[in-house]
């Protein structure tokens, strides 16, 4: 049974593109030895062709692997950050470090419908500002940071470092004068262009 095209006439699979018919073959051309083998070719037409088992050695791997630094691994020791009650944030310890964070701070607003007897929550946004903030503790799925300025629960913020990411404001935590702010990803990521 043979294939049919939609109008009836039998299907024929492609032939050869008919610009090509009156292709020339290369006849003068170098074949550039990309792998590093020891065998070149000058001319196909068979007028010099040398075969050899010369074999160029490169010692730069070896030089490498002699003068390999050490590398020591990092002891993992914790440094507990320690904020007298009476230093404002301006007066920390150069060994603490210190990072800007911008804040979009929400308001949350409780809704009761009576008919159906349910409540909800809305969030709305204010405007944004920066704060300067000691990041305590940073990992993929938290961050804990700690500063004087209050942040309303559920507000986003982005700490300008190099991990590029928005976090939610989870809880709040009263400590030292100050604040300490644990937050959870968010999946709200306004820009702060014009803090």
């Amino acid at each position: 049974m043979t294939i049919k095209n939609k109008d009836g006439t039998p299907y024929r699979l492609s032939s050869p593109n008919a610009l090509m018919k009156e292709q020339r073959f290369w006849n003068n051309y170098t074949i550039h030895n990309m792998k590093w083998n020891s065998t070149v070719h000058k001319d196909v037409s068979g007028l010099s062709k040398i075969d050899s088992d010369f074999v160029i050695r490169d010692g730069f791997a070896e030089e490498l692997e002699a003068t390999k630094p050490l590398v020591e691994e990092p002891s993992l020791q914790r440094h507990e950050v320690v904020i007298e009650d009476k230093k404002p944030i301006g007066i920390i310890d150069d060994g603490i470090a210190k990072c800007f964070v911008y804040c979009l701070p929400a308001s949350v607003s409780k809704k009761y419908d009576s008919l159906y007897d349910e409540s909800y929550v809305s969030i709305s946004y204010g405007e944004p500002f920066s704060i300067e903030a000691v990041i305590i503790d940073e990992q993929d799925l938290y961050i804990n940071f700690w500063t004087t300025i209050d942040i309303s629960k559920d507000s986003v913020v982005f700490p300008k470092n190099n991990r590029k990411r928005w976090w939610k404001v989870v809880s709040i935590e009263a400590k030292h004068n100050g604040k300490l702010y644990s937050c959870a990803p968010s999946s709200y990521q306004p820009h702060f262009e014009g803090v």
